[in-house]
């Protein structure tokens, strides 16, 4: 099989690397390296438990873990991934068999265009081989039954699709998809949350003057980073008789913040997979001057998540552990 990528609108065009190799060939190349007797010996449990027929996994819907498509690629068969949409008739890139590499998509399928655009108000710029995912192509739909208006939005008068979807160009001419313009998160689940919706519902709090959702298709459920509301924390330093500075690291203080957390997201009738799982205290104080809100004092997503990359890390380790 051969494919190349090229990228329209966002920098010199950019082609894949061209492999050929036999569908359904045994897992004996991982890394460049010969396993024929981890695969005979150490892998042949992991193999049966497939049937010991499986040639190639195809994964879409949702980003593959890294650390599973290595696995199975080592043990059972080559895997690889896809990306696409309903509105695109489905496949819109895939991984070429025999490229090892993981956390993309691949390069465009035959007679679909891809093109990066700005979205700027989320910090990505076509420039930088980033943006906003546009699809074009005979495969692409014509619009929505009954909804001019939704199609409009949806389609550009030269027939680009937008995804909503924000990625970057790899140095290989492979695409990866980092963000969502639309803030539609589908969980581990397969449901999906409105991070903006739940950001409302958790803000009603008293103890939150700013809530940032963090969601993934690898998480059961949501976790939160919260601004902490400054006077309700010295509130409760002073009644602890704790330094405000170490506050918003006390369990205890932060404990009370996920009851009443709790308690917003049952005032609002929210589903099980839209409760939190964990959250993390933030007292720095989120503004448009240390750019963690835009002038309209609306979250910069992707600035706070890079602020709070530990303490997202943390989360995500407790909720493994549960």
């Amino acid at each position: 099989m051969y494919q190349s990528s090229t990228s329209i609108g966002s920098g010199p065009a950019r082609a894949a690397p061209r492999h050929r190799v036999p569908l359904g060939g045994p897992a004996t190349v991982h890394y460049g390296l010969s396993t024929w007797l981890l695969d005979s010996v150490v892998f042949r449990c992991t193999r049966s438990g497939t049937g010991d027929r499986l040639k190639i996994v195809i994964a879409g819907g949702v980003p593959l873990n890294s650390h599973v498509q290595r696995f199975i690629a080592a043990t059972v068969c080559p895997v690889i991934q896809g990306y696409g949409l309903t509105e695109a008739s489905g496949l819109v890139m895939v991984q070429i068999p025999g490229n090892c590499s993981v956390c993309n998509v691949g390069a465009p399928v035959p007679s679909v265009e891809i093109k990066l655009v700005d979205a700027a108000a989320e910090g990505y710029f076509a420039r930088h081989g980033q943006g906003e995912i546009w699809v074009r192509g005979p495969s692409v739909f014509k619009g929505y039954l009954n909804a001019l208006d939704l199609t409009r939005e949806i389609i550009t008068s030269d027939g680009w699709l937008r995804t909503g979807d924000i990625g970057e160009w790899t140095s290989a001419g492979q695409l990866r998809v980092v963000d969502r313009r639309k803030n539609l998160i589908k969980l581990a689940s397969g449901k999906y949350i409105a991070l903006e919706a739940l950001e409302a519902a958790y803000g009603t709090s008293q103890y939150v003057a700013n809530v940032c959702v963090v969601a993934s298709a690898l998480m059961p459920r949501p976790c939160a980073l919260v601004n902490v509301n400054a006077a309700e924390l010295t509130h409760w330093a002073r009644a602890q008789n704790v330094p405000d500075t170490e506050a918003a690291s006390c369990s205890a203080f932060r404990d009370l913040i996920a009851a009443d957390l709790a308690c917003a997201a049952r005032r609002n009738n929210l589903q099980r997979q839209e409760q939190l799982a964990a959250i993390r205290v933030d007292a720095e104080p989120w503004t448009p001057e240390n750019g963690l809100l835009t002038a309209a004092n609306k979250l910069r997503r992707r600035d706070i998540c890079c602020v709070n990359q530990p303490s997202i890390d943390e989360m995500l380790a407790e909720i493994k552990s549960l």
